[in-house]
């Protein structure tokens, strides 16, 4: 998995005070197709936005990432 990213048209459940969004987007690429990999530090990334632009972006916390 390259990308994850959570959709913020659905609704997200509450568990154990961890937020589950309804809908995740993420992105797979095999590897064979890249020649090298860097893990990316910054979440969420500069090029990730809001599916529905008048409702907040919902962030993951870090653990997600790890």
């Amino acid at each position: 998995m390259v990308h994850l990213h959570p959709n913020n048209a659905a609704f997200s459940a509450r568990r154990g005070g961890l937020e589950i969004p309804g809908v995740m987007e993420m992105t797979f690429l095999r590897k064979d197709r890249i020649g090298r990999s860097e893990p990316c530090e910054n979440f969420p990334h500069r090029l990730d936005r809001p599916n529905v632009d008048h409702k907040p972006d919902t962030r993951l916390p870090d653990c997600w990432y790890r």
